[in-house]
């Protein structure tokens, strides 16, 4: 499905994207080789997220402590990291991120309560990130450190207790993450198209116009599929 606009709109892209099926079938068993970042990361997650339904968390301190050391041990030494094939080189790489996630929701209202109550977690966690990616540490490990040092800094300002005066804003866009990440390229090269190449404007106004469309594009496609059929709604990766 998110093929055949691709095709439609491959001869405004700045790479111009081969047209011919053979390359589009070649990109699906090889999807690193496409010059569309999204369409080789949509397999990549796919296949990480049917992992996901095989290792799941648990209530159980052993069990989840041993999966997680595991899935570092995993994402550092990556024993498949030559296996192109489906990108599954990547998945074995992005899975710890996504399990890492699943421990997340399991715990939620645990680690809510906990960082809500921890006035310095949000500077500790800055200065942390902040340290990392000014150092530029390429150590083994430690690029995963960074990452999550990022991740749980913004967790933490999601838990502090005013953001739960933005749930009116928020709330729209929480259910439909997953769509806008999906979408959000059209309503990139909507604006790119029009102010760049089109209009000639400064390349300022070109990436708030592309920033603006980008959310509204799935947003506004996101409303539609909700009035006129909800149950598309799967198909573009809205939550209920």
């Amino acid at each position: 499905l998110y093929i055949i606009p691709k095709l439609v709109f491959a001869r405004y892209a700045i790479n111009e994207l081969p047209a011919a099926p053979v390359e589009w079938i070649r990109f699906l068993w090889l999807p690193y080789k496409s010059h569309n970042i999204i369409l080789w990361f949509l397999p990549v997650l796919f296949l990480v997220n049917c992992s996901m339904y095989a290792i799941r968390p648990r209530r159980e301190w052993c069990w989840n402590a041993i999966v997680t050391a595991g899935m570092v041990v995993i994402h550092i030494l990556n024993p498949l990291g030559a296996v192109e094939l489906f990108s599954i080189r990547m998945v074995v790489s992005f899975a710890v991120y996504s399990w890492f996630g699943s421990l997340v929701c399991e715990y939620r209202d645990e680690i809510a309560a906990f960082l809500s109550k921890q006035r310095m977690s949000i500077p500790a966690l800055l200065l942390v990130h902040a340290g990392l990616v000014a150092g530029n540490l390429q150590s083994t490990g430690l690029p995963l450190l960074t990452a999550f040092a990022g991740i749980a800094m913004a967790y933490a300002i999601a838990c502090e207790p005013w953001m739960a005066r933005t749930a009116s804003l928020t709330g729209p866009l929480a259910r439909a993450t997953f769509t806008i990440y999906l979408l959000s390229g059209f309503g990139h090269s909507l604006a790119r198209v029009l102010l760049l190449q089109v209009a000639h404007a400064n390349v300022h106004l070109v990436t708030a116009g592309m920033f603006a469309c980008g959310l509204a594009v799935p947003l506004l496609a996101a409303a539609l599929v909700r009035r006129l059929w909800p149950p598309a709604g799967l198909v573009i990766g809205l939550s209920r």
